[in-house]
């Protein structure tokens, strides 16, 4: 079994900008019905650093772009909460574009919208796949995560600087447990 690299999910959700802000909760379902110009402009832009992060598409396929950046803007309560809280516009999202440090209660809120975007469980299968192990071998790790494992790793991911971190500790703990029960199988 090939380890996956350490805080490989907190540096996969940071890395293809999963890792967004939210103040309030998200009851839409990825449509902008309810968006505004200056919400929409937000989420095109956030979608097109999703996209430009994904160059060779594989994000993609297990993840609706569209849907994750009118998500986020959702989340964030629009583009004028966002960048009263955070910062955040459409000028400042580009492929690069992460932000960690988030309160746990807002990073939940953007995982949450992300939810009916695609399966988290399947991107970090991807994420595992892009750094040396089979499919066969992320696929087990990931279903031997304990329940939520996964969800919480985003939200972690979002809510705290990767590095020397509990919650990065823990996920690694977590990755290790997963995958001695693959090779035990």
């Amino acid at each position: 079994m090939t380890r996956a690299p350490r805080s490989s999910v907190l540096a996969l959700a940071l890395a293809v900008g999963v890792s967004l802000a939210a103040c309030g909760g998200s009851d839409g379902d990825g449509g902008a019905d309810d968006l505004n110009a200056d919400d929409l402009a937000l989420a095109a832009a956030i979608t097109s650093g999703l996209e430009s992060s994904d160059a060779d598409g594989t994000f993609a396929e297990v993840m609706d772009t569209e849907c994750m950046g009118v998500e986020s803007v959702k989340a964030l309560g629009g583009a004028a909460a966002a960048e009263e809280k955070y910062g955040i516009d459409a000028a400042t999202v580009d492929a690069d574009f992460t932000l960690a440090g988030l309160e746990p209660d807002d990073a939940r809120a953007v995982v949450d919208g992300y939810l009916r975007c695609g399966d988290l469980d399947d991107l970090l299968v991807v994420s595992f796949v892009e750094n040396g192990a089979t499919e066969e071998e992320a696929r087990c790790v990931v279903d031997n995560l304990p329940e939520n494992a996964v969800v919480d790793s985003f939200v972690a991911a979002a809510s705290v600087d990767i590095g020397d971190n509990e919650a990065g500790r823990a996920m690694d703990e977590m990755l290790q447990a997963a995958a001695v029960g693959c090779v035990e199988q």
